[in-house]
């Protein structure tokens, strides 16, 4: 099934849930394939790909609101399906608020090639997968003596979905992802046991970072942790490590989503218009970036740039 079966089906979905007693309904429905290989310690250590399929849709109906997934997309199937999910709406507590986007919000939309299909995912080769989480389980290794475990991995996905909202909104998206990485323990001397990662993930195959680097990094990483000790407790100046900072970040941006706020469970609640942090802080949401997952750029000496985009 294409991305336009896919669009009709949904448009189907959503025209049987109105039939059936909902004032308005969204339905979306995608389709996955994850492969991922690892060797850990000059041994394969994992091999697996999975696929799936899944339509999901929420219905409006009489003020109340729920949500119903399935991966059954028979047309005969998902008829009973559609019906008893209007069916159950009826008997949950009203809830005003939920509705479907204004259609308003709908128009002007831009119409981009924000590249982030890789038009090669169908050609890579299992040889060329395990080839390169081997090679690059072999050259961490190659890091340090002091290195007692190394697991490496790849893997790569493919991601189909499509969207129809009874309200006039259809829309699809298809997106491919890369990731390479590897994990790194080492022997600090005093039986201790720290730990290193670094990773690349990219939407294009030959965007992929360099083996070299990822392996020197999660190396460099691990080594050095050794010698840390603990501290007493206290008030300190603390310098965050950029991959770290992502962490402290999501407590603000959990604090914007909008489930959040319509809940009332955010701090943020009531503060439009007002500032909220420092003015050395800039965020920026630009879902225009191409190709914009957060992947790194790398040369052969190391990190040159990194992306990144909050989606």
């Amino acid at each position: 099934m294409n991305n336009k079966e896919r669009i009709d089906l949904a448009h189907w979905v959503v025209t049987r849930a109105k039939k059936y007693g909902a004032s308005e309904a969204a339905a979306n429905i995608s389709y996955s394939r994850d492969v991922e290989v690892s060797f850990r310690d000059k041994q394969l250590d994992k091999l697996t790909e999975s696929t799936g399929k899944q339509l999901y849709i929420r219905i409006y109906a009489d003020n109340k609101y729920s949500s119903h997934s399935t991966n059954d997309l028979r047309k005969s199937e998902l008829d009973k399906f559609v019906e008893q999910a209007v069916a159950m709406t009826k008997y949950l507590a009203k809830d005003p608020s939920r509705s479907l986007p204004d259609p308003k919000y709908y128009q002007g939309q831009r119409k981009l090639d924000l590249q982030l299909t890789d038009p090669s995912y169908q050609s890579i080769e299992s040889s060329k997968r395990k080839a390169l989480a081997k090679k690059l389980e072999e050259l961490t290794h190659e890091q340090s003596d002091k290195i007692i475990s190394c697991t490496s991995s790849y893997s790569d996905s493919i991601n189909e979905s499509v969207k129809v909202n009874s309200n006039g909104f259809t829309g699809e998206n298809t997106f491919t992802g890369f990731y390479l990485g590897t994990d790194v323990t080492v022997d600090d001397g005093n039986g201790g046991r720290p730990e290193g990662f670094d990773y690349g993930y990219t939407r294009k195959f030959n965007e992929i970072p360099d083996l070299d680097v990822i392996a020197k990094n999660a190396t460099k990483i691990a080594l050095n942790k050794i010698g840390q000790k603990k501290i007493d407790s206290g008030k300190y100046d603390m310098v965050v490590e950029n991959r770290a900072f992502s962490r402290l970040l999501r407590v603000l941006l959990n604090a914007m989503d909008g489930s959040s706020l319509y809940r009332e469970t955010s701090f943020l609640d009531g503060k439009l218009g007002q500032k909220i942090g420092s003015d050395k802080l800039t965020l920026l949401d630009d879902p225009f970036i191409a190709s914009g997952i957060g992947s790194r750029l790398y040369d052969g000496e190391g990190i040159t740039a990194e992306k990144r985009v909050m989606i």
